[in-house]
C-alpha cells in the first residue's frame, strides 16, 4: 500500500530525473549525434595509393533516447497523476473553537502557505511604547490608544555673572560669566497610537500559530490517504510513438 505522502516525497526527484532525460535527448536530437559513417577508399589503379578506412560510430538512436525518456518521464507522469487523483478524495477535518472545515489536501497546503504569509504580516505589527501608559479611547476618530500626559519644560539660555572676588583698591573684581538653562514654560504632551499593545500582539500571534499547527496536522492526516493505483505513461507513449 502506497500512501500519498510517500509519492509526494519522491515526486520532486522523479521530475528532476525526467527533465534531465528530456534535456539529454533534446541535445542529442539537435547536435548531429545521430549520424555515423564508414568510408572505404579504393584506388582506380591497382598500384595506386591506398588509405585506411574512416569510421564514425553511431553512439545512439532516437529509439534509445526515447526509451530513456519513456522510463524517467513515465515514472514522473504516473506519480503526478496518482497524486492528483488521490488529492481529489484525500481530505481532513479542522476543528478549533467554533471553526470547522473539511478540506482536501491541496486546499490545506494552500491554506498553510497563506497562513505563513499572514504570520509574516503579523510579525511586522508595531507595538506601543512600554515606557508610556496607554488607554483605549473609543471617542477618538479613529478610535485609538491615548497616553497619559507627559510634562516637559521649555528653557531659555541666560547669561549669569557670578562675582568670585569683590573689587579692592588694589584689584578689580573677579567675575565668572556662564550660561544656564532656565525654565520659562512647560509642555503637556498627549500621544496617540494606532499600534497594538504588546500583549494584544502576543495573543494574535498565539492564535495564528495555533491555526498553523492545526492546519499542518490536518494536511499530514490527509496525506495518509492510500494512493489509487493508476498508470497512463505506457499507453500514452504507445499512442504517440506507435507501440
Amino acid at each position: 500500500m502506497t500512501l500519498l505522502h510517500e509519492i509526494l516525497a519522491v515526486e520532486g526527484e522523479l521530475k528532476a530525473a525526467a527533465e534531465r532525460a528530456m534535456g539529454r535527448a533534446r541535445k542529442v536530437f539537435t547536435s548531429g549525434q545521430l549520424l555515423g559513417m564508414h568510408r572505404t577508399y579504393r584506388p582506380l589503379d591497382e598500384e595506386g595509393e591506398t588509405f585506411p578506412d574512416e569510421e564514425q560510430l553511431l553512439g545512439t538512436t532516437v529509439g534509445l533516447e526515447l526509451d530513456s525518456v519513456r522510463e524517467a518521464f513515465g515514472a514522473w507522469l504516473d506519480v503526478s497523476l496518482q497524486k492528483e487523483i488521490t488529492n481529489r478524495d484525500a481530505t481532513a477535518k479542522i476543528s478549533i473553537q467554533d471553526l470547522y472545515w473539511e478540506l482536501p489536501a491541496t486546499a490545506l497546503l494552500n491554506l498553510e502557505s497563506k497562513l505563513a504569509d499572514l504570520r509574516k504580516l503579523i510579525d511586522a505589527i508595531p507595538t506601543n511604547d512600554p515606557a508610556k501608559r496607554w488607554e483605549w479611547n473609543e471617542d477618538m476618530e479613529p478610535p485609538c490608544y491615548v497616553s497619559n500626559p507627559v510634562v516637559s519644560f521649555r528653557t531659555k539660555k541666560e547669561i549669569v555673572h557670578q562675582v568670585k572676588y569683590e573689587a579692592t583698591p588694589e584689584h578689580p573684581a573677579q567675575v565668572h560669566t556662564y550660561s544656564q538653562d532656565t525654565r520659562v514654560g512647560e509642555y503637556e504632551t498627549v500621544s496617540f497610537s494606532g499600534a497594538l499593545n504588546a500583549s494584544e500582539k502576543r495573543a494574535v500571534l498565539r492564535r495564528v500559530e495555533t491555526l498553523q499547527r492545526v492546519v499542518k496536522a490536518a494536511r499530514m492526516r490527509a496525506n495518509q490517504a492510500e494512493v489509487e493505483d493508476f498508470s497512463l505513461a505506457d499507453k500514452l507513449f504507445g499512442y504517440i510513438f506507435g507501440g
